[in-house]
């Protein structure tokens, strides 16, 4: 077994100066056929920070606004990703704007561009897709996976949105389950419904406690609260 220390097998700046610093280790056997490389100690990646309070960024602006001490285990990669948390902790943001206006809310997940945009203290918050949660502020305990899921979401909390557009003109309602493209799309202050299938509640409103499973299930539903439909287009003009 053999071992090589490297210093400059890895990429140059324009001056020809190594872009990483010394540290890269290359072990295996002397016929090349087991090679690994241990880089934890590579530092000084062009456009990489990381700071000693385990705060790592990388794009312009992202995590420019932190509290020296106060803001603990963020990462945030992304052009404005994070820009102004200032004390929260363990927040990911990965995407354009993601969680660009995020102060003081910890323990949020942002992935995509203008994901939790908007969110200023919410916290506990998991989005994923393009514009998924974009519009929340302090809203806490909500999950979005999908572009533009759970849009409009202001304040409301503890609601799961898993498809394109689900969920999409929520704002204040909470504990809502939507699960298919345009699940609950136009609910706005219904609480506690839940919605499994394409379009299932598509146009419920303000009705709350309502459960619909299959395609289109309740569709046609606005206002009206303590329905069940299990069945492709059941209760489809209620």
């Amino acid at each position: 077994m053999s071992q090589l220390l490297v210093d400059d097998i890895v990429n140059k700046d324009d001056t020809g100066s190594p872009g990483f610093s010394r540290g890269a280790v290359i072990t295996g056997v002397d016929t090349a056929t087991s090679i690994s490389c241990i880089c934890a100690y590579l530092t000084n990646i062009p456009g990489i920070t990381t700071d000693t309070y385990r705060n790592t960024s990388g794009g312009i602006n992202a995590g420019d606004s932190f509290t020296s001490g106060s803001a603990l285990d963020n990462t945030l990669f992304g052009h404005n990703a994070g820009t102004a948390i200032s004390t929260g902790d363990s927040n990911v943001a990965v995407g354009s704007s993601a969680l660009q206006a995020n102060t003081t809310a910890s323990y949020n997940t942002a992935v995509g561009e203008n994901a939790l945009q908007t969110n200023v203290d919410g916290s506990y918050n998991t989005a994923l897709g393009q514009y998924a949660l974009q519009a929340n502020t302090s809203g806490q305990y909500n999950t979005a996976t999908g572009q533009e899921s759970l849009y409009t979401n202001s304040t409301g909390e503890y609601n799961t949105a898993v498809g394109k557009g689900s969920l999409y003109a929520n704002t204040t309602a909470s504990l809502n389950t939507a699960v298919g493209n345009v699940a609950l799309a136009t609910n706005t202050t219904g609480a506690s419904n839940t919605a499994l299938g394409f379009q299932a509640l598509n146009k419920n409103t303000t009705g709350a406690s309502n459960t619909a499973v299959g395609d289109r299930a309740l569709d046609g539903n606005t206002t009206a609260s303590y329905n069940t439909a299990i069945g492709r287009y059941a209760l489809y003009a209620n």
